[in-house]
């Protein structure tokens, strides 16, 4: 399996760091979708919208905390 190195210089798989770009692009798109639901006062889907991104968010730390060199 090949291997890449992440922000601290830690080895990651492919697929790790293919989940934690996938975790920070829908951190991101989720974001701007909920500004777009807030500006047209959609309250219920920005707040969902709010979780969803916090919860890739909190996905992307933890991926990086999950590394053998990462920050703990």
């Amino acid at each position: 399996m090949a291997e890449r190195k992440g922000h601290g210089g830690e080895a990651k798989s492919d697929e790790e760091a293919g989940a934690e770009a996938v975790a920070r692009y829908l951190a991101d798109m989720t974001g701007q979708l909920e500004s777009m639901a807030r500006s047209s006062k959609l309250e219920l889907l920005a707040y969902l919208l709010a979780m969803a991104r916090a919860e890739a968010e909190s996905l992307m730390l933890e991926m990086r905390s999950d590394s053998p060199s990462g920050p703990r």
